[in-house]
């Protein structure tokens, strides 16, 4: 698997319905993630976004779970749009 914001031949072979799955799975294991921080030590606090400035752990998850919507919906409008390649 690439790392994150990176595409790789293998992404290229999946379906997006298989990549939104993916997708989901992601968001499972990050929601799991966040509940453990307190546990773990993690301190509340913020970190910085270049153009919202300091976020939340849960609002950077936010930030992303939104982010990746938008590119799956700018991916549906490309592939749906006439002349698209098929298969």
């Amino acid at each position: 698997m690439s790392a994150m914001g990176e595409q790789s031949a293998e992404d290229e072979r999946h379906s997006i319905d298989e990549l939104r799955q993916r997708l989901g799975s992601f968001f499972d294991d990050t929601r799991a993630l966040l509940s453990s921080l307190k546990s773990r030590g993690v301190p509340d606090g913020s970190f910085p976004h270049p153009v919202f400035g300091p976020l939340t752990v849960t609002e950077w998850i936010a930030f992303h779970r939104l982010h990746s919507i938008d590119h799956i919906r700018q991916i549906d409008a490309v592939k749906s749009a006439p002349g698209y390649p098929v298969g």
